[in-house]
């Protein structure tokens, strides 16, 4: 059940071979901006791409989906996450140069998923990307540690979701949306419980000018607000209405209660999992959730009270990635307790 509900919210891999995003590209670019994403960069050698690939060497794969297959790529003794994408179409085409712009946008960051280099093959594309991984183990996604090493305190909780609030909060600043926040997107650079959070897959991303709504119907079922499911122009207080499922979702397994936890995580619009994707838009559209009192009865007020502003339906009550990184329970006072 939970690997078939896994990829009916979107996921192309699963989980546990997942240490790079294989729903999208995950890129970010070290460099400025240039007027193609595989041109040569001044901190790489201008070489054949053929030889520039046989400068890695083949690992594990980590992952495959419809767009190609993720590798772990070996260069002068650092592990990378090589991404091999199939030219498809011109649309593929775009996406990728979409992509690999919005990255450029936003990097660097501790927070985000990093594009090490890209060159073109014949039918190919070739992306080394930062590898993010859970230590020796290869579960590396933010759900699967909690399914492996049980609940979170609500400090742990909390501490995802600032490093989630600093990577949107440095994303927003550059005019850009992510547009698909969920679990699935969400890696850790090691096997720690002080692990840092990744945000992976900018596939969905989009350039958002200020005070210029955009509209597009992109995202996850049950991650998506309900003013991209209306149609209507939105802005980046979408970001902040997928981050509350998510954060639900690991209050849930902090109260020790996995009654609806799968590895996609609790999704307040599909507690059962098993729900359509029109049922799940139709609860988002009239905010029809709730907190089960078995799963939530020792979850503290002010956690709720985030995650209930957090799913509000009304874009301008959401807190914004900044009002996050200000909110005395994201920032420390949340409980160390188990």
């Amino acid at each position: 059940m939970a690997q078939r509900l896994l990829f009916r919210h979107g996921s192309l891999v699963r989980p546990a071979a997942a240490a790079a995003c294989a729903c999208g590209l995950a890129l970010q670019q070290r460099s400025e901006p240039s007027n193609s994403l595989f041109a040569s960069k001044p901190s790489f050698d201008a070489v054949e791409p053929e030889k520039k690939l046989a400068q890695y060497e083949m690992g594990a794969e980590l992952g495959q989906g419809a767009f190609g297959v993720v590798k772990i790529a070996t260069k002068s003794g650092v592990q990378y996450a090589l991404k091999i994408v199939k030219k498809r179409s011109k649309l593929c085409d775009a996406m990728a140069e979409k992509e690999a712009e919005l990255l450029r946008a936003v990097s660097p960051h501790d927070n985000i998923v990093g594009l090490v280099d890209a060159f073109e093959l014949p039918t190919e594309y070739a992306f080394v990307m930062d590898l993010a991984r859970g230590g020796e183990a290869s579960r590396v996604q933010v759900f699967d540690r909690i399914c492996d090493n049980g609940p979170f305190s609500e400090r742990a909780a909390a501490d995802v979701v600032r490093q989630v609030a600093l990577a949107l909060d440095h994303a927003n600043k550059r005019g850009v949306c992510h547009r698909d926040i969920k679990p699935e997107n969400l890696l850790l650079t090691d096997g720690s419980d002080k692990a840092n959070v990744k945000l992976c897959d900018f596939g969905c991303a989009a350039f958002i000018p200020k005070d210029q709504p955009v509209t597009g119907r992109w995202g996850t079922a049950g991650y998506m607000a309900p003013e991209v499911i209306r149609g209507d122009g939105y802005g980046p207080a979408v970001d902040s209405f997928s981050l509350g499922a998510p954060l639900l979702a690991l209050l849930a397994v902090h109260s020790r209660v996995l009654l609806f936890i799968l590895l996609g995580g609790y999704n307040p619009f599909d507690p059962g999992g098993d729900s359509a994707d029109p049922v799940i838009e139709k609860r988002v559209l009239s905010n029809q959730w709730a907190f089960d009192p078995e799963c939530f009865g020792s979850v503290s007020k002010e956690a709720k009270d985030l995650i209930t502003k957090l799913l509000s339906t009304a874009p301008e009550r959401r807190p914004t990635s900044s009002d996050l990184l200000a909110n005395k329970w994201v920032m420390g006072n949340a409980s160390a307790a188990p």
